[in-house]
């Protein structure tokens, strides 16, 4: 049985600002070391086994400790959680327009990048019909590259591959937003999806993006950042080594 979204309600900001603090839905999902992306393998261009198979990788709830490199928590940000109404009847399956995945700095030691990230994902809110599921990727230093790119590959392959399976979530289109860090992550999704001819997003939505991390080239953005009082060159370089 497939069912759509009840009539939505009249909810007030400040309901969507209490969903923001504490998201109804927090899952943990399985990260499949077969797909794993490394520096080895970057020019791999073989479909990811997860995708191309049906494997047995339920999400987990209720982590408090979980190790990263198996799971990744995904937030769900949504008014209603039909995990409840599938819980009632085993057929039952949500019908959405489309799903939105999220990696936005939330946690961002910056306030005022963490405070526009917070607005931007509350405005979303109430905006799209369908749910956000917003990813905590790993950060670095302390996690080095791939790992943010993986944590974030691997959720979109298991949202597209187990959603309907294991959420009882079904959807028509897909669209990826982040920024700065999380923008640089959603593009590399794409390119990963078109060159391992996996389905590429609907859409993509970008702010301000690092996109160019090579340090090779020069570009107008470059030339602000020597005037920048928060981003300058030299902070742009160390955040780039610890990469």
């Amino acid at each position: 049985m497939e069912c759509g979204k009840p009539e939505k309600a009249n909810l007030s900001p400040s309901i969507y600002k209490g969903l923001l603090a504490k998201p109804k839905l927090k899952i943990f999902i399985p990260i499949n070391k077969q797909d794993l992306i490394t520096v080895d393998n970057l020019n791999d261009t073989s479909t990811p086994v997860m995708y191309t198979d049906d494997l047995d990788l339920p999400y987990k709830t209720n982590l408090k400790k979980y190790d990263k490199s198996k799971f990744t928590q995904v937030r769900i940000l949504t008014d209603f959680n039909w995990l409840k109404e599938a819980e009632k009847d085993e057929n039952y399956v949500y019908h959405v327009k489309a799903i939105y995945i999220d990696a936005m700095e939330v946690d961002s030691s910056l306030a005022a990048v963490m405070t526009s990230a917070n607005k931007y994902i509350g405005q979303l809110s109430l905006d799209v019909d369908g749910p956000i599921f917003s990813i905590d990727y790993r950060l670095a230093p302390e996690n080095k590259f791939p790992d943010a790119i993986n944590d974030c590959w691997q959720v979109y392959l298991w949202l597209l591959k187990y959603s309907e399976k294991y959420l009882k979530l079904k959807f028509e289109k897909v669209f990826l937003e982040g920024n700065s860090a999380g923008g640089n992550l959603m593009c590399g999704i794409t390119t990963l999806s078109i060159v391992k001819n996996v389905r590429i997003p609907d859409g993509l939505f970008m702010m301000y993006p690092a996109l160019d991390c090579s340090n090779d080239s020069f570009s107008p953005s470059i030339f602000l950042c020597f005037n920048d009082l928060l981003l300058n060159v030299s902070f742009l370089l160390f955040a780039l080594e610890n990469y």
